[in-house]
């Protein structure tokens, strides 16, 4: 029952009551914790382009169980998008790690080519 007065641990700012919880987070580092988004299912509307709507905890746990539920989950295409970048990004990392690997052989033969101690071990 409630006495009207608020319990240890509760600040109240007037009429309505706020608790603070610690909480552990895993947060997915690809992506800005700002950018991460609940996940979605499409798969219950009828619509062309329909409005996104989070799936609901106990779904979701009909889901993530196995029992009941959906066993076809499809990606949204935020989702799609994001692993698209995900990929470019590599592919752009892989690029440039190469670049920067031939450059370095490059300075290193310049080096070799210009300093007469090098010249002097091979000749």
């Amino acid at each position: 029952m409630f006495s009207g007065l608020p319990r240890p641990g509760i600040k109240t700012m007037g009429t309505k009551a706020r608790s603070t919880v610690d909480a552990e987070v895993e947060v997915d580092e690809t992506i800005s914790s700002t950018d991460q988004i609940p996940p979605f299912n499409n798969a219950d509307s009828d619509e062309e382009d329909p409005i996104p709507r989070p799936i609901g905890i106990k779904k979701a746990k009909s889901i993530g169980s196995g029992s009941g539920g959906s066993a076809f989950v499809s990606a949204s295409p935020r989702d799609e998008i994001g692993r698209a970048m995900i990929e470019e990004l590599r592919a752009f990392n892989l690029q440039e790690q190469e670049r920067l690997k031939l450059k370095e052989q490059e300075a290193e033969m310049k080096v070799m080519q210009t300093d007469p101690a090098t010249l002097s071990e091979f000749g």
